[in-house]
């Protein structure tokens, strides 16, 4: 998943990525995502979620909101999935 996540974040791995195999829980990018704002986006004030599925739906992913809050969701993620 890191790796994943890396190359698609890297500027320079980005602009040479000719393609990207998900495999594991990301196989399925569609349930991964549901399963996320179910399990875990779910838990964030209503504020977030929303404005989150706003700057979503614009694709708004350079917006600074976006990206505090992306960083912060990563965190929980992790921290969520560590022992």
């Amino acid at each position: 998943m890191l790796a994943q996540e890396f190359a698609v974040i890297n500027d320079e791995i980005t602009k040479k990525l000719k393609g990207l195999i998900l495999d594991g829980a990301l196989a399925d990018s569609e349930t991964y995502i549901k399963t996320q704002w179910r399990d875990r986006l779910s838990t964030l004030p209503t504020f977030t979620q929303n404005l989150l599925k706003r700057l979503t739906e614009e694709k708004q992913f350079s917006d600074p909101r976006y990206i505090v809050n992306y960083i912060l969701i990563i965190q929980l993620l992790i921290d969520s999935n560590s022992p």
